[in-house]
């Protein structure tokens, strides 16, 4: 199973990271989206648009970054992580 970290800014970083972080090489996958506090609900929704649009989804999870992570405080984190049928995450979308 394989998984990728991208780590991004804003939005428009986001967009810009995508396309070379390999994403393409999974299929069904889960994604965690942590946000910092400034983000808002069209930044979120830009993400998930664009995730949706170049990979396949089978859940996604949308958090608040954790205080604690020091290198992450301000800045977009999307784990994406490719799912087989036997993840409890992973469900069929029709």
């Amino acid at each position: 199973m394989m998984s990728k970290t991208i780590r991004a800014e804003d939005t428009d970083r986001f967009r810009d990271l995508l396309p070379i972080s390999g994403v393409f090489e999974m299929t069904d996958c889960t994604v965690e989206v942590y946000y910092p506090e400034t983000a808002t609900t069209e930044d979120l929704d830009y993400i998930k648009t664009l995730l949706e649009s170049m990979i396949h989804i089978t859940d996604i999870r949308v958090t608040q970054n954790p205080e604690e992570d020091l290198n992450d405080v301000g800045k977009f984190k999307v784990e994406i992580h490719e799912a087989t049928k036997d993840d409890p995450k992973y469900r069929n979308r029709k």
